[in-house]
């Protein structure tokens, strides 16, 4: 037999408590008889009985007294009340104090005992197990928002070196890109000085005109004499104007380098924390202009671009998408004659849809199911590391959106990105 049920039995007749004895013989529960609520209260412990059969009038301590200093000691105990004035008052009162049923006395059917005993230890199991789930589902919670913070922290992490690895990717040709305004603005220092020393021995010069024109003519011809005989004198009016076209091209040259770095700043700079209004053209045509300009070799690129189209999400990270899917592109690309990248912006029910295309090497049929996956590469430049379409399928996610691929060996790719519009 599996292990019985202990129950108390309180009543205050012997010979009712005998019958009691017997009824329970050889059922699943286990009685424990005191004819007073002191003596039970004498031996009680919490958890030591599952169950109570309590006589409402009792000597001293009454039935319904006893079941509000067992239920606050024990609150898993199941009290029930047994009256020989069974009326709604009493059987609210005992509901009131935590009872779970009552019985009225005398007992008719012995059989509806065992039952209503049944369904309360049952019910008491019930309660335990589930107080036990609840806190088990509390603790997990607690581990499930410590573990959602860890995965948000690693995601924004992924995200950050995802970053920086597209950033690595684009370092020679941002240094590419740089030199040549850099190194345009060197040279016309070069020619600036050249200038600027003729400039000044025509100012050394000049300086003794004011002490011949108090000596007289033949001092003055002499002092202009020896100005309009130095070397590319009469280049002076193209030195003038050359030097100002050189000054405008320093500038024009300093100007492309800060957009270049201010460029690459914004990109690399500390996403906010909330959303935000995002233009999408605006960023993909931050994306292009990071990527493409930033290629030492000259690509040829197709672009069309809707009107200003508005979402809400993180600008940096949409931008990264479309710099991620570019970089992609021009792999797929390089040294293949002839190749070209394309970018194509529409609309449709409430999304946004940019598709970027290549005429590239394709994708194997056994590998497009996978291009998303993390670390999953078939660049052998080992320039990549497997994460860039998997972050980017990451981020259109976040931001409510899609993303697919449609690709065909030496065919080229399209991957084609889907966002909502907000109105």
């Amino acid at each position: 037999m599996a292990e019985r049920s202990p129950v108390l039995v309180v009543d205050d007749e012997l010979v009712f408590g005998e019958i009691m004895r017997q009824v329970f013989e050889g059922t699943e529960f286990e009685v424990d008889i005191y004819q007073s609520a002191e003596d039970a209260l004498a031996e009680f412990a919490p958890g030591k009985w599952h169950a109570a059969l309590l006589d409402k009038n009792l000597p001293g301590m009454s039935g319904l007294d006893l079941i509000e200093k067992l239920k606050a000691a024990d609150p898993d105990i199941a009290a029930i009340l047994m009256t020989g004035y069974a009326s709604i008052d009493t059987a609210v009162s005992a509901m009131r104090l935590g009872a779970f049923d009552y019985l009225e006395k005398p007992f008719g059917n012995i059989a509806l005992i065992l039952e209503k005993l049944r369904r309360a230890v049952a019910r008491r199991a019930i309660e335990i197990a589930n107080r036990s789930l609840v806190a088990e589902l509390r603790e997990a919670n607690v581990e499930l928002e410590k573990k959602n913070e860890e995965i948000t922290v690693a995601r924004d992490e992924l995200l950050r070196q995802g970053r920086m690895a597209s950033m690595g990717q684009l370092a020679s040709g941002v240094a590419h890109e740089l030199n040549n305004p850099l190194a345009f603005v060197k040279s016309n220092v070069y020619i600036i000085e050249e200038y600027v020393e003729f400039f000044q021995k025509v100012i050394e010069l000049a300086v003794p005109l004011k002490v011949a024109l108090d000596e007289g003519p033949g001092a003055v011809e002499a002092a202009v004499r020896a100005i309009i005989g130095l070397p590319f004198f009469d280049e002076l009016a193209f030195f003038s104007e050359d030097t100002r076209n050189a000054f405008k091209e320093v500038k024009d040259g300093l100007d492309r380098a800060v957009t270049i770095v201010r460029r690459m700043k914004d990109f690399t700079y500390l996403e906010r924390t909330t959303e935000e209004k995002v233009d999408l053209r605006e960023c993909v045509e931050r994306a292009i202009q990071i990527v493409v300009g930033a290629e030492s070799t000259k690509v040829k690129i197709d672009v069309v671009l809707v009107e200003t189209t508005l979402a809400r999400g993180f600008p940096r990270q949409l931008t990264q998408v479309f710099i991620n899917l570019l970089l992609n592109a021009l792999s797929a690309i390089e040294g293949r004659t002839g190749g070209e990248v394309r970018v194509k912006m529409h609309l449709g029910d409430g999304q946004v849809v940019v598709d970027v295309g290549d005429n590239g090497r394709g994708i194997s049929p056994e590998h497009l199911d996978r291009v998303f996956e993390p670390f999953f590469t078939t660049d052998e430049s080992g320039r990549g590391v497997g994460l860039g379409l998997n972050i980017t399928r990451e981020i259109v996610h976040r931001h409510g959106g899609m993303i697919r691929v449609r690709s065909e060996l030496g065919g080229g790719s399209v991957f084609t990105v889907q966002l909502p519009i907000q109105n």
